[in-house]
């Protein structure tokens, strides 16, 4: 990815040091160009080009185009792309939308599974919540509502027992037993769950439907008789003022949070500290994950070495530790010193923050990190680092993936990469945000901090 003028002096230099014939117009002409590597065939480039940053930014735009079609040239000419617009917070379309009833068979709900045997069908599914549930004792005072649509055949000797299970707990069981309309219509029924049994972030629902004849001699065709959940059913959950406990990387693992609040990741940046290859790889494994768990495009995502460009942002930093950033390590509960760490621990015990200093051997060892920002007390800052850029690639390649993370949780995770397994540790004192949008695009101390020196 580099302007135009800069990558015919680039190429052509290369093809000069190894005796090549290039030519640089012919081979690309497009904005979009995928070319062989003369130097060997067996691989190639592929290359986004412009002549001005707009030129640029409109081709990489045209790749994360949902419609884009496969295109068997070499090149491509991007003429004109529109810029998306920004989105409204927590508007993922991966997650469910709260005050507003979504119906079960919405995209929303993944792994969903209808099982039908010679009686009924029930139902099962997973769907996934921002964090923004946290105050437990609130909570206990709504209640989601399951509302069950669903198709019988007429029947006076029958009676359906409804289970519903959220997150595997039985927690309601209900029968209908009224006569049926003849031709059947679409009847209801309406579960209410207490929000209290809400996860921050996945959850599961179950609905179990068994059949029971109500006399002891059984008609004949009971077996006949079935029972079908309309795909008209849905799910409803109160909307009330968004309220996180903090920090727990655990939201990051399972849903992107808190760069998830906007799916075009307007509201993150990631830092890289350095220009080793390592770190630049293991930023841009990281904004794939990123893209991946949140199912939309990051148009506005924010990649940079400078953080005086993303004050106003959930930043992510990526790369070994360097003195120019200590202002924003100073929220950081491990912190590389010397040949060890140093530790800032909580005694809930004492009330008060302890400074403890280990000298392990940490030359294998990812560290992940999650704690406030020094620019705005609502933003949060994720590090990602480690004693050298190797360890940070492997760790990011290796480690930040399902089956290695199921330990990721609290506000520090260590992941050795020989080991390939990883421990948590909560070392500071959680604390909950009330309201997580009100100034939420506020950078509180920009003025004191906005010349921090760039490596």
């Amino acid at each position: 990815i580099m302007p135009r003028d800069k990558l015919r002096t680039l190429l052509e230099n290369y093809s000069k040091e190894n005796n090549i014939d290039f030519s640089f117009d012919n081979k690309i002409e497009g904005n979009i160009n995928a070319i062989q590597n003369p130097i060997n065939n067996k691989y190639g480039f592929f290359v986004l080009t412009g002549d001005n940053q707009e030129e640029i930014e409109s081709a990489i735009l045209t790749l994360l185009e949902p419609a884009i079609k496969i295109n068997r040239d070499q090149k491509l000419v991007v003429t004109k792309i529109h810029k998306p617009l920004k989105a409204k917070p927590f508007s993922s379309p991966n997650f469910i939308e709260l005050g507003k009833p979504i119906k079960l068979t919405n995209s929303q709900f993944k792994y969903q599974k209808t099982c039908s045997d010679e009686f009924l069908t029930n139902y099962e599914s997973s769907f996934q919540i921002y964090p923004i549930l946290a105050n437990k004792s609130e909570l206990e005072n709504y209640n989601l509502k399951l509302n069950i649509d669903y198709f019988s055949v007429d029947s006076d000797n029958i009676i359906f027992l409804f289970n519903i299970y959220f997150n595997d707990i039985l927690t309601q069981q209900f029968f209908q037993r009224k006569k049926l309309q003849t031709n059947s219509g679409v009847l209801q029924e309406q579960a209410k769950i207490n929000m209290s049994l809400l996860k921050q972030g996945w959850n599961k629902i179950k609905i179990e439907i068994r059949k029971y004849p109500t006399t002891d001699n059984i008609p004949y065709g009971l077996e006949a008789i079935k029972v079908k959940i309309n795909d008209t059913s849905s799910l409803f959950i109160p909307k009330i003022v968004p309220k996180v406990l903090y920090p727990n990387l655990e939201y990051v693992k399972d849903v992107a949070f808190p760069f998830s609040i906007y799916p075009d990741l307007q509201n993150t940046g990631i830092l890289i500290t350095n220009f080793k290859a390592e770190t630049i790889a293991a930023a841009m494994k990281i904004a794939f994950i990123l893209g991946a768990k949140i199912e939309s495009p990051g148009y506005y995502l924010t990649t940079t070495f400078n953080i005086n460009k993303i004050l106003d942002k959930d930043i992510i930093i990526v790369g070994e530790e360097i003195p120019e950033l200590a202002p924003v390590y100073s929220k950081a509960p491990v912190h590389f010193e010397g040949n060890g760490i140093k530790i800032k621990k909580y005694l809930k015990k004492y009330d008060k923050t302890v400074e403890l200093k280990e000298y392990n051997n940490l030359d294998n060892i990812l560290i992940v990190q999650m704690y406030p920002s020094i620019f705005n007390p609502k933003r949060m800052v994720v590090e990602i680092t480690a004693k050298d850029s190797k360890t940070i690639y492997k760790g990011v390649q290796e480690g930040l993936v399902p089956k290695n993370m199921g330990s990721m949780k609290n506000d520090v995770w260590f992941y050795n990469v020989d080991k390939k397994s990883g421990v948590s540790f909560q070392f500071q004192k959680k604390f909950l945000i009330k309201n997580i949008l009100e100034n939420y695009q506020t950078d509180f101390d920009q003025v004191k901090y906005k010349n921090i020196k760039a490596f």
